[in-house]
């Protein structure tokens, strides 16, 4: 490759490098940081390897193959350990859950409650003042909120009629 003159600063392309790579392999003892590429790395590793002795050669697959069963070993701990953490998440956060759930139905439960007693006793109220009322009035007050509860009890003892009650909701 005797045309191809350019500096590492003056790479532009993938071709250009590889050439660069090629042609000034001889003089590398670290890649340098303009090929600090994967693809480079291996063919950096693998021209090393090929420079190595058979003896040399022989040590460094025995020692690649005691750093992948060590790294086997670890990945599979680590899954493993991950495995069982999240199996120990789902059923603290579902025995979280379940109580939280309890509680916040109990919580339900009551506030129905509290709800069903104010709509019997402004029933009762209602009845005691205006007498019998009708299928409609009975779901009217069942189907009203706590704060239009309130103001038909605030209005009840001044209102001469249940359609005057009524008539602002």
């Amino acid at each position: 490759m005797p045309l191809f003159n350019k500096q590492e600063h003056e790479l532009k392309s993938r071709s250009d490098k590889w050439l660069y790579f090629l042609k000034n392999l001889e003089n590398f003892d670290h890649i340098p940081a303009i090929l600090n590429e994967p693809i480079f790395e291996k063919a950096f590793n693998t021209l090393e390897e090929a420079n190595l002795t058979p003896d040399q050669l022989e040590q460094y697959q025995k020692s690649l193959l005691t750093y992948w069963e060590l790294k086997g070993v670890v990945d599979t701990a680590r899954d493993e350990g991950k495995a069982e953490g999240k199996a120990e998440g789902l059923i603290e956060g579902e025995a979280r859950g379940l109580e939280k759930g309890k509680i916040e139905g109990k919580i339900e439960g009551i506030m129905e409650g509290i709800m069903e007693g104010k709509v019997n006793l402004l029933e009762m109220l209602l009845k005691s003042k205006f007498g019998t009322l009708s299928v409609e009035d009975k779901k009217r007050l069942e189907n009203l909120n706590d704060a239009q509860l309130e103001m038909i009890s605030n209005k009840l003892w001044t209102a001469q009629s249940l359609e005057e009650l009524f008539k602002e909701l």
